[in-house]
């Protein structure tokens, strides 16, 4: 995962800091896994893993580490300023946080434990992107644009 936050900097020409640490490949692997059997159990789509949304959420959840609390704004850019900043175009987007859980299956059902989180978990999104940092678990989902995510 390191190496394609590092070549999406690049093709960015914006240097971002490394985040600290690269959630494992298993951490993004799982949370897809769980999300796509909560959806397909209501007849709902697959999500699409997207890079791009990978980089944001990571942004974020780094972010709200350094803090101490979740923020949905915590890197200073709103979800969809920073979707935007790492070149996806959407029609539609948002963003789950999580702090506490210990792994995939525990966050997505917290999420689905609260109406709003929940919506984002089932909605009729086409990309996803997630990220772990530490405690810290980011979701975040879009459609995208006509022009191409």
């Amino acid at each position: 995962m390191r190496w394609l936050i590092d070549l999406l900097n690049r093709i960015l020409r914006r240097r971002v800091p490394p985040p600290q640490p690269v959630p494992s490949t298993d951490d993004v692997a799982q949370l897809l896994l769980a999300h796509n059997q909560v959806r397909g159990q209501r007849g709902l789509s697959a999500l699409r893993l997207d890079a791009r949304l990978c980089v944001s959420a990571q942004r974020v959840a780094d972010a709200c580490v350094r803090l101490g609390y979740l923020d949905h704004s915590a890197d200073g850019l709103t979800p969809w300023q920073r979707i935007q900043q790492v070149g996806y175009s959407y029609t539609s987007a948002s963003e789950n946080l999580a702090k506490g859980q210990r792994t995939a299956e525990e966050v997505v059902q917290s999420w689905l434990a609260d109406p709003p989180h929940a919506a984002n978990v089932f909605g009729e999104w086409v990309d996803v992107g997630f990220a772990r940092t530490q405690d810290v678990w980011a979701a975040d989902y879009a459609i995208p644009s006509l022009a191409g995510g």
